[in-house]
């Protein structure tokens, strides 16, 4: 529980209340919300609330009537509950014999409820934070992951390889010939330390 605590601790955010920011006057309307609990993954783990995502998604009109209720006064007030915010926090083994904090990884399980927030706010977010990357940047974007990187660095790497080979075929002096020059960073963890309230641009 401690070694959790030092990964998300962040001695520079403070608890403010946006009850008065959040009131944009803007709904969540119930499409975007059925059409978001029908997208829930079947046969997963529950969060605290032990409440599976096949009872949400079975449901009928007056539950429906509740969850937009629920999620657009959330969305509105800025306030999270509780129960939102609270996760079971699972340590999963990186290698064999793990014996140290640093040899797991954790995973977190929330709550159904939670998702289905946090899937709609991603939803609208998402094309503004695109419009700001750059086409270079990838990972964690559709159609832009990792795999998508290592595969235009092992062309870029093949053709450089091609083209000296090439160059010595044809009797050409190559001194030095084309390089290739990759910078690995070895950040501990991804996302360790996340500076909650960093100023918007």
């Amino acid at each position: 529980m401690e070694y959790v605590e030092e990964l998300y601790k962040d001695e520079s955010r403070s608890e403010v209340y946006m009850g008065e920011l959040g009131k944009v006057g803007c709904s969540i309307t119930s499409e975007e919300i059925a059409h978001v609990i029908k997208e829930l993954p079947k046969g997963k783990a529950c969060g605290i609330d032990n409440i599976p995502a096949e009872l949400i998604q079975s449901m009928g009109e007056k539950g429906m009537e509740i969850m937009v209720k629920l999620i657009n006064k959330i969305y509105n007030s800025g306030y999270i509950p509780d129960d939102f915010r609270k996760s079971i926090f699972i340590p999963v083994p990186k290698v064999s014999r793990a014996q140290e904090c640093n040899d797991f990884r954790t995973i977190a399980l929330i709550s159904h409820s939670s998702k289905i927030l946090l899937h709609l706010i991603k939803r609208r977010i998402s094309p503004i934070i695109e419009r700001q990357l750059a086409d270079s940047q990838m990972g964690f974007r559709k159609g832009k992951g990792t795999r998508d990187a290592i595969f235009q660095l092992r062309m870029i790497s093949e053709r450089v390889t091609q083209m000296n080979i090439e160059g010595v075929k044809q009797g050409k002096k190559i001194t030095k010939g084309r390089k290739v020059y990759l910078c690995f960073v070895d950040y501990q963890k991804a996302f360790d330390r996340v500076k909650h309230s960093k100023p918007l641009r």
